[in-house]
């Protein structure tokens, strides 16, 4: 017997048990997800459909409620800068229960480890139709996020895939990650260096010469251990940097930083860059057993450009730590597509999965998926054909 329990907090469950559900899977863990919940700056509305048997929480799927408000707005997911004429044309997927990360690579459905074949196959099922049963019953939509098109080590991505498509969901591709495949012949950044030469012998150069500004300049890249004195700086370079390049605001307050450490220790770390002492960079890594993930960075714009900040606190010191401490996969986010690819990136696809209730709606976005997958195509080239730049 599988049970379904629905609840609306992350605090509303044991913190053991959940951790138990998430194994090592750092972007699922109870100190990653209460950290969000506590220090947002907008509150969404989350909420958690929970399976359980005899053998305790088994599976679970993270929501988030998102409508015209929200400050995650599907509709820049969809529809992009396009996404207030597609509300005009009745496009909008709004309201909508979204189920998947709101930051980094995660399957949507969790599913214990020990629990497998059809088993497996029956909680998945049994969690989708309960995340359906009560949109529907709401009048919203349902999205899936982050899913895999390829089965992944230890990750059956494949059932997930197949549940979704016999339930008549709409596919379309979500923006790629970029993930750097660290070789385990590599023992220090000179190893990852010569790599490069063979196939981007230009940007390889390019790092002897971003590494010799930064030290020209004095420029000295850290972790922070207790961040909680430096939390306001941390947040005005992570707001500055969100607002610049993605004209919102960072979604985390303050003391985001401290609770983030405090929660996950060593599974996060805190990286600074300062000149003097001045902090003038800092970006997040978020560590499991044999990957991390750099979801989020800030720069100082004005005074980072002489010592090559962006680039030696967002690849070249994490390439180096990455390395040291044996992990064997780096994902650096869904931007900046030509750098990423410069330096050995490859592209990690995955899709979104959409159901409406009206076949009407239907029709009409099955036709805007079909233009949506080649304007994501041409967006992300670099990645798809990796060419030499000598």
């Amino acid at each position: 017997m599988i049970s379904i329990e629905q609840i609306e907090s992350i605090t509303q469950i044991d913190a053991s048990e959940w951790d138990q559900l998430a194994g090592r899977r750092v972007l699922a863990s109870y100190g990653w997800l209460r950290t969000m919940l506590d220090t947002q700056c907008s509150p969404n509305s989350p909420r958690y459909f929970l399976a359980r048997t005899a053998a305790g929480l088994v599976g679970a799927v993270v929501c988030e409620l998102h409508d015209s408000s929200s400050t995650s707005d599907m509709r820049a997911l969809l529809f992009g800068r396009l996404g207030k004429p597609a509300a005009c044309l009745s496009l909008s997927p709004l309201p909508s229960l979204v189920c998947g990360a709101r930051i980094g690579m995660l399957e949507p459905i969790l599913v214990r480890g020990d629990i497998t074949g059809e088993d497996r196959e029956r909680v998945t099922l049994k969690l989708v139709q309960a995340v359906e049963e009560t949109a529907r019953g709401n009048g919203w939509t349902v999205c899936f996020r982050g899913v895999s098109p390829r089965r992944s080590p230890g990750i059956d991505h494949s059932l997930i895939v197949e549940v979704l498509a016999n339930r008549g969901y709409l596919r379309s591709p979500e923006l790629p990650a970029a993930s750097l495949e660290l070789c385990p012949g590599w023992r220090c950044f000179a190893d990852f260096r010569r790599h490069l030469k063979k196939t981007h012998p230009r940007t390889a150069t390019n790092l002897n010469v971003e590494i010799n500004r930064a030290k020209r300049n004095g420029l000295v890249i850290e972790q922070l251990d207790n961040p909680e004195p430096h939390s306001d700086r941390l947040h005005h370079l992570m707001d500055s940097h969100y607002r610049r390049l993605n004209r919102q605001p960072f979604m985390f307050r303050p003391e985001f930083f401290d609770r983030l450490k405090a929660r996950l220790g060593e599974r996060a770390v805190i990286y600074v860059a300062r000149i003097g002492t001045t902090i003038i960079g800092a970006s997040i890594a978020l560590r499991d057993d044999d990957e991390v993930f750099f979801p989020m960075i800030g720069v100082d714009h004005d005074s980072s450009r002489l010592a090559a900040v962006y680039f030696n606190l967002g690849y070249n010191r994490p390439i180096e730590d990455s390395i040291a401490a044996g992990h064997r996969r780096i994902y650096f986010g869904k931007s900046a597509y030509d750098t990423k690819a410069r330096r050995g990136c490859i592209r990690v696809e995955t899709d979104f999965y959409l159901r409406v209730w009206s076949r009407l709606h239907e029709r009409a976005l099955r036709a805007f998926f079909i233009l949506r997958s080649r304007r994501i195509d041409s967006k992300t080239t670099a990645l798809l054909h990796r060419k030499e730049d000598r």
